[in-house]
């Protein structure tokens, strides 16, 4: 980035939320790809009226563009898939006739209904049934077939709970908007991640605004000029986390557990553009944010300038703490067994506070309540049987894309998990390695940002070479508002992460965190051998200050070793395994050997090696510690 403007963040956000869809998509038959200049495949689907006889309904967003349409019959509904993502389309009401393949990006899947009816349908790999109700939820939608004279009179704008893209028409205020003793009462439902509607054309005056919570998880609106900066803090509101706060311009905010339906104070709503947004995090980033209008008929002056991003001291924190680091020595053992078995996995998120430095605390999104999660072991042709658990206080979904699973999204397509539910995977362990583990829901890198990985290590078939102690390290690093050092309740910081210039990197997540009670312990003569991996975004020159790798099995993998390495490369999303025996006691550091991550941002940790002198090997000729300072 030296010499050059930086891209613009939310540029950066469009391009995290394709990659998102990237991970989740599946693989299957295909349609024919529809032409770049055919109507369909256009950024903006046609609007359904109700007496429309060829609808275009888009598959935007892990959504379908129109929730709920009306049409004669004879029509013809087209959709379209504008996602990166893989979707299809199936009904359970048309006896099979409609049912789509996998869609790609720009492919469509057209169905005429010949009778009328009420079907529904949805998207199979991102929605799940109700086993009780027998009903869909997720990627859902609605067709109404009706007898041509009996169709509702067309009004040109989406049918009735449609969900309008930010850059389509307004909804007519009439829709949703109601004057009850002149107070003008806005209402919008909340879900999985989107507003309906989307964007909104109000009159300034007296304002309610009244917000249903459909989803799954907690949601909130926040509205606020558009020409102001945002401002982050980090508070509680109830049980659940308010992780994005405006606190300049602020004009509305208002919080919606699941399930319930929340009211604002009345408030004077002035003339001019608004935007609204979810402030979860991750939420807003996923795509939870619309557009507010408020027009009185008379031309508005241009808007100012928008303030300067001010950053916010952190919040006292006095609440409960978690020992969110996990031990370099808790690697579980070699697996002896020659014959491949079934292995269960259980696994839970959890959003937790931990200490992130002296005095700096920070909210954790984990798996089992630590950064790395559960380092995992299995065996080539191992079936894995894994189980994930959303904690109920949880305010996200939380999925798992294990990059040692062959299949779409690494199970993160069969893992999407709302909080106090459980969702479970079998997958086939095919190839030895050591690999990364991550969350892989939207907005995924804020999921890994916040210390959402671990490490999963497939043994080769005959095992691998005896060593006498293991250790797991993985390396990330924490965005967080205000500047290193500063103490309290530090808030997660979605600009910095897009720059991806981190205040804090650290082993196991948290500065320092393998040093002092928690160094790593060994003695002369032995064989140890290291898992480092790199969980989150900035790659790691991984070294051991005073020894050298006796063997290097460079990213993950086991087959092939490389010997007598001094740093070796460890790239985002990857993983090694190094190894080295002990001739010397004392203090060996492990550091990034970029220096600045490791001895001013905290990546640093300590392996303790016990046992007699070695002179032959390493001794002084000059007494130590005779004033002269000794470097790296």
């Amino acid at each position: 980035m030296s010499g050059k403007s930086p891209l613009n963040p939310r540029f950066l956000v469009l391009l995290a939320v394709v990659a998102l869809a990237v991970l989740l998509s599946g693989c299957s038959s295909r349609a024919p790809p529809v032409s770049p200049a055919a109507p369909a495949a256009s950024s903006q689907a046609a609007p359904a009226t109700a007496m429309s006889t060829e609808i275009t309904i888009e598959m935007k967003n892990i959504q379908f563009s129109q929730k709920e349409v009306t049409i004669p019959v004879g029509a013809t509904v087209t959709w379209v898939n504008t996602d990166p993502v893989e979707h299809d389309v199936t009904s359970d009401d048309t006896g099979g006739e409609l049912k789509s393949p996998l869609l790609k990006t720009g492919e469509k899947f057209t169905h005429t209904f010949a009778k009328t009816g009420t079907y529904k349908y949805h998207c199979t790999p991102h929605s799940s049934k109700n086993a009780e109700t027998g009903e869909f939820a997720g990627m859902t939608g609605v067709i109404r077939v009706v007898e041509a004279a009996s169709a509702p009179a067309s009004s040109g704008s989406p049918a009735a709970g449609a969900v309008a893209p930010l850059a389509a028409t307004p909804i007519p205020a009439s829709s949703n908007v109601k004057v009850v003793d002149g107070v003008q009462v806005v209402s919008l439902e909340a879900s999985e991640f989107k507003f309906a509607p989307m964007e909104l054309k109000l009159k300034p005056g007296k304002t309610k605004f009244i917000i249903v919570n459909k989803g799954v998880v907690p949601h909130e609106l926040h509205l606020y000029p558009e020409a102001e900066a945002r401002q982050i803090t980090e508070t509680h509101i109830g049980e659940h986390l308010r992780g994005y706060a405006p606190t300049t311009g602020l004009v509305v905010g208002v919080d919606a557990r699941v399930g319930e339906r929340s009211e604002s104070d009345i408030i004077d709503l002035r003339p001019g553009t608004y935007e609204m947004g979810c402030h979860i995090p991750g939420h807003y980033e996923a795509g939870m944010k619309g557009r507010v209008i408020v027009t009185d008929g008379v031309p508005s002056p241009s808007p100012t300038p928008a303030a300067a991003r001010v950053l916010a001291t952190p919040a006292p924190y006095t609440g409960p703490v978690a020992d969110i680091v996990r031990k370099g020595a808790d690697v579980p053992p070699p697996i002896t067994r020659k014959e491949p078995a079934t292995v269960r996995i259980d696994l839970e998120t959890r959003e937790v506070v931990g200490e992130l430095a002296d005095g700096v605390y920070y909210r954790y999104w984990t798996f089992n309540g630590t950064v790395p999660g559960p380092m995992l072991r299995v065996r080539v042709d191992d079936t894995v049987e894994l189980h994930l658990k959303n904690a109920p206080d949880g305010t996200m979904p939380h999925s798992i894309d294990l990059h040692a699973v062959t299949g779409p999204g690494g199970g993160a397509v069969l893992t999407q998990t709302p909080p106090g539910k459980e969702k479970a995977m079998t997958f086939k362990a095919l190839n030895p390695g050591v690999y990364i583990y991550h969350c892989a829901s939207p907005h995924i890198p804020s999921h890994v940002a916040n210390g959402m990985y671990g490490m999963i290590l497939v043994e080769p078939k005959e095992g691998l070479p005896p060593v006498d102690r293991e250790f797991y390290v993985v390396q990330g690093e924490w965005y967080t508002q205000a500047k290193r050092g500063e103490r309290g309740l530090q808030a997660f910081d979605f600009d910095k992460m897009q720059l991806e210039h981190p205040e804090y990197v650290t082993f196991n997540g948290k500065v320092a965190a393998l040093t002092g009670a928690n160094a790593m312990k060994a003695k002369v003569g032995e064989k140890v051998r290291i898992y480092i991996g790199v969980g989150a975004f900035l790659p790691s020159s991984f070294h051991v200050i005073g020894e050298i790798f006796d063997r290097v099995y460079p990213e993950g993998a086991l087959r092939d070793a490389h010997r007598d390495v001094q740093t070796t490369m460890v790239p985002a999303g990857g993983a090694a395994a190094v190894e080295f025996t002990l001739e010397v006691p004392g203090n060996y550091i492990l550091v990034d050997h970029s220096l600045t991550r490791a001895l001013d941002k905290g990546a640093v940790g300590i392996l303790q090696v016990e046992g007699p002198e070695n002179p032959q090997v390493f001794q002084a000729v000059t007494p130590a510690g005779g004033g002269e300072s000794a470097g790296h």
